[in-house]
């Protein structure tokens, strides 16, 4: 299923790139780790100088680290010329006790870049 969605998204994106004033951003990458995957695309909307990011984090991947590669990525947009950025995707984070702070950390990065 997983390979299929994937298959369906790079559609998409390959859609979107013609029909709209679009770029994909090939230097921001969130990396792979060993314990899990993250997948995420990063495009620039030329004409609005907006990011669209879709983002996938495999349950397994380690939420500490998926939560730094995050704000590490979030910081270098911010010092760059765009007037916003949308993300949405995927992040398996249950809204549970022992997410909290997971949930609270996305919130604050979602509010500071």
């Amino acid at each position: 299923m997983q390979y299929l969605m994937g298959q369906v998204l790079e559609e998409l994106v390959l859609c979107m790139l013609k029909k709209f004033c679009c770029s994909e951003l090939n230097h921001i990458k969130m990396s792979l780790s060993v314990e899990g995957k993250v997948e995420s695309i990063w495009i620039e909307l030329s004409y609005t100088k907006y990011i669209v990011a879709g983002i996938y984090r495999h349950p397994n991947h380690n939420i500490a680290d998926f939560s730094v590669q995050l704000e590490n990525v979030l910081e270098k947009l911010s010092k760059s010329k765009i007037h916003g950025c949308v993300i949405a995707g995927d992040l398996n984070s249950l809204l549970t006790l022992q997410n909290m702070g997971f949930t609270r950390r996305l919130l604050i990065m979602s509010i500071t870049f």
